[in-house]
This record gives structure tokens, C-alpha cells and sequence, in this order.
């Protein structure tokens, strides 16, 4: 593929991210306050095992297609067979434990969630081979489809279900459709089928890379899913519901820079990697332009969750602005960990991944155990302490690779948070002191406009020499390969 075409198939991967954030911010308020916190909770408590399963059905080996020398139908057929078997293997397991585990969770309707949801694993097969065909040929405008497409589809059906009162069964419509769009979209753009053909040899070669990146992605997904499972268990459904949506809005920018991120820097890197080049430039740009959009938008979601949260999902919701403010820092961290994420796999560095994740899952987990005793509030303020303290090391880490100095790294990250910190307090200093007579969604308008105009300001004013680069440093970590 061409540059030409990498970069406006990044750039359509931009766009449909976006487009898929609104869409989702878009409906939330009317998911949000018809279905309430209490379904958010049911679903929040089912969906990690659903998504646990899936990663353990793909065990790393859709990256192996993306880094593989030589790519050979035998290599396709062999990890769609081996996905699938697991898949089977693991809807059977759900089968036999769902309602011993609903009974230990205390949730009556687990179990039938949990076998409805299900049928996401082998729809998720179908899809880790197109996908990775896709990715490897750079083909990023379908993958910006796929976005939009299965955004669009899951809204339409958790719309229906709403309208025709299924309550908490519409967001498993909601699921099963977004999974059904994607599946369909990726297979007609990469013209893949599968291909039932299964060569152990060939799983054994490159399990050792997939078993390594699967193993630290599961320490992760532990890590960042058993604060869900425990607040489920110990104060209910409905504490959850506020705690999950917290953390789906908190997650919202990593979500809308995911693809334009992560793959480019993946696929960019894993190329240069084959060619010998090992410049730490592509990270750094990736990082700083993550920081330039992120770092507002994370600051500006906690200073005006007081007002947005009402306005938007209602007053029933009040309990979630603490918990969402808790979580802000472990929004920006997750950010960050895009370009991270992608440049370590790109390299080929499973082991240290896998290492990372160990440590990582063992400070979260241990944030999350501390924090649950003393309710979903600490949880939230645990788990975004342990984020930035792993980010830190991990940081380190990284440089180490690329036999640079921290200062470069402090260099790319003190401009932006500077600059949004500074927001903020201003942003808090309008609230409390101008326009408190106005009407709700009038201040959450002015807030909001203060914030964007006094973020651009602080950067024209306090960085004026650096501005054009880091307007540069955006278009090319977001917009280019």
C-alpha cells in the first residue's frame, strides 16, 4: 500500500473513531436514564467473563498474522481452527458454571446473561483473521468502516430493545449486533473465508510470541476488570452500574484514538522493526499528540462532571461524578498506553509485555483488594493511583529500548499537562464564581466553551514556539503511519 493511501486510511480511522465516540455519547442519555444504573450493573458483571473468553480464544495469534514474514493459507486455517475449538470449549465450560457462579455472585440473573452473551465468542473467531489481514495490508479505511458500521448497527438494536421494553436484554442485542456488523464487514473487505485447515506445528511456532502477549494482555484484563467483579459481588448492582459507567465515559478518548493510535503505531513500527530502524522519534510524536488531545479532554471531563452528569443522564446518576473524578487519571494512563502497547508488539517484545502486565495486574489487583473495603469511591482513586505509577515505570522501560533519556519523555508530556492543568483550574474558578445563576445546561455551555478557549490560549500564550510543532505532532501521530 502506498503512503498516500496509509495515511488517508489512518485518517478515515480517525474520523470513524470519532464518529463512533458521538454516536455512543449520543445515546447514552437515553440508554442511560430508561435502563438506569441497576442494568448497567448486570451487564457490567457479565460482560468481563465474555471478554476474559474472547482473549483467551485469540491467545495473541491474529498479531502473528500482522508480523508474519511469509503469510500462507495454512497459517490462516490453523489459527481460525484453533480460535474456533477454544471458542466451543469455552461456551460448553459457560454452560456448566453459569449458575454456580450467579449463586456465589448474588445475582439471579447471571447465568442467563452469561449464556446469551456467549454467542459473541464465535462470532469474535470469524473475525480475528479478516481482521488481522487487514491491519497487516494497512487497509485502514475498512477498518474505519467496521467502526462505524457496528457502532451504528449495536445502537439500532439497544434502540429497538429499549422501544420494545427488554430491558437489560437490549444491551446483549446490543452486543450480538455490534459483533454480527463487524464480522460482516471484515470479511467482505479482506475477501477472506475461513479457511478448516489446522497444522499443530504451525500453532506451535507461534504460540510462544501468542502466549506471551495473551498472558500479559489476561494479567491486564484482570487487573482492570476484577475491581467490576468484586464491587458486583459485595455492594450490589446497582453501586456497580455507577462504577462501570464511570469507567466507560473516563475510557472514552483512549476509545476514539484506539485505532488511529495503536494500529498505525503497530503496523509503522513492526515495519521499521524488519528494516533495522529502531528511532524512538515515531513513539515520541505518537505520545505527545495522545497527550495534546487526551489531557483536556480527561481534565475537562472531571471539572465538569458536577454539571454534565445531571444534565446529561440525570439526577438518579449523581452517585457516578465522585467516582468519574477518582477515575480521570486512570483515563489519561489508559491513553497512553496506546503508542506503549503498540510499540512493544511492534517490536516483537512479548516477554517484556507479558513482564509489565505481571506487575502491573499485581499493583492494580492489590489497589482494587485495599480499595474495596472502603467502597467504589476508593476503588476508583486505588486503581488510578497503581495506573500512573505503572505508567511511570513502564516508561522507563520503554526508553531503555530505545537508549534514550527520560527527558525526552518529559519534554513530550509537561506542555500538555501544564496546559490542561491550568484549564482546569480556571475552568473551576468560572464555575464557582461566574454565571452560578444561570440555568444547568447554560453553565455546563460556558464551561465547556472556557475550557477549549483557555486550554488554546495557555498553549498560544506560555508555548507560542512550540505550538505549529505540536499542531504538527497531532496530524502526524493521529492522521499519518
Amino acid at each position: 500500500m502506498t503512503t498516500g493511501k496509509s495515511v488517508l486510511g489512518a485518517t478515515a480511522m480517525a474520523m470513524a473513531s470519532t464518529l463512533r465516540a458521538t454516536i455512543q455519547i449520543a445515546a447514552l442519555p437515553i440508554i442511560g436514564r430508561i435502563l438506569g444504573p441497576h442494568a448497567y450493573g448486570q451487564m457490567a458483571l457479565v460482560i468481563p467473563f465474555i471478554l476474559f473468553a474472547n482473549l483467551l480464544a485469540e491467545s495473541g495469534l491474529g498479531t502473528c498474522i500482522v508480523r508474519a514474514e511469509r503469510l500462507t493459507k495454512e497459517l490462516e486455517g490453523s489459527i481460525f481452527c484453533f480460535s474456533a475449538g477454544f471458542s466451543l470449549f469455552i461456551v460448553i465450560l459457560f454452560a456448566t458454571l453459569a449458575y454456580p457462579v450467579g449463586h456465589m455472585l448474588r445475582e439471579p440473573l447471571f447465568p442467563a446473561l452469561l449464556l446469551g452473551m456467549s454467542t459473541i465468542l464465535p462470532l469474535a473467531t470469524l473475525n480475528i483473521v479478516p481482521m488481522a489481514l487487514l491491519l497487516r495490508d494497512k487497509r485502514y479505511n475498512w477498518i474505519a468502516l467496521t467502526d462505524v458500521v457496528s457502532t451504528l448497527g449495536s445502537v439500532t438494536a439497544v434502540s429497538i430493545g429499549i422501544f420494545l421494553n427488554w430491558g437489560v436484554w437490549s444491551l446483549v442485542a446490543q452486543q450480538i449486533t455490534f459483533w454480527v456488523c463487524k464480522v460482516t464487514v471484515v470479511t467482505i473487505g479482506s475477501r477472506s473465508r475461513p479457511q478448516f485447515y489446522f497444522d499443530l506445528n504451525i500453532i506451535k511456532e507461534n504460540i510462544s510470541f501468542g502466549a506471551n502477549l495473551t498472558a500479559a494482555s489476561a494479567l491486564s484484563f484482570i487487573a482492570n476488570n476484577i475491581d467490576n467483579v468484586l464491587i458486583g459481588a459485595s455492594m450490589g448492582t446497582e453501586t456497580l452500574g455507577y462504577y462501570a459507567l464511570a469507567t466507560q465515559i473516563v475510557t472514552l478518548p483512549a476509545t476514539v484514538m484506539r485505532g488511529s493510535v495503536y494500529y498505525t503505531v503497530l503496523s509503522g513500527t513492526s515495519e521499521a522493526w524488519r528494516k533495522g530502524d529502531s528511532s524512538p522519534d515515531g513513539f515520541m510524536k505518537a505520545l505527545r499528540g495522545v497527550l495534546l488531545l487526551s489531557a483536556p479532554a480527561m481534565i475537562g471531563l472531571g471539572v465538569t462532571a458536577p454539571l454534565s452528569i445531571p444534565f446529561i443522564l440525570g439526577d438518579r446518576w449523581l452517585p457516578i461524578v465522585p467516582i468519574l473524578i477518582c477515575l480521570v487519571p486512570l483515563g489519561l494512563t489508559q491513553a497512553l498506553w496506546l503508542p506503549i502497547w503498540g510499540i512493544l508488539v511492534g517490536m516483537g517484545r512479548a516477554d517484556l509485555i507479558f513482564k509489565l502486565g505481571l506487575i502491573g495486574s499485581a499493583t492494580t489487583i492489590a489497589a482494587i483488594l485495599l480499595g474495596v473495603h472502603f467502597g467504589s469511591i476508593a476503588v476508583a482513586l486505588g486503581v488510578s493511583i497503581a495506573g500512573v505509577i505503572i505508567l511511570s515505570y513502564t516508561f522507563r522501560i520503554t526508553l531503555q529500548l530505545f537508549s534514550t533519556r527520560p527527558k525526552r519523555v518529559l519534554w513530550a508530556i509537561t506542555v500538555p499537562l501544564i496546559a490542561a492543568s491550568s484549564m482546569g483550574c480556571v475552568v473551576i474558578v468560572v464555575q464557582e464564581t461566574l454565571f452560578t445563576g444561570l440555568p444547568l445546561a447554560m453553565r455546563l455551555t460556558v464551561s465547556i466553551g472556557v475550557g477549549i478557549l483557555a486550554y488554546g490560549l495557555i498553549l498560544a500564550g506560555l508555548f507560542r514556539d512550540h505550538i505549529s510543532d505540536d499542531l504538527a505532532v497531532v496530524k502526524t501521530a493521529l492522521f499519518s503511519r
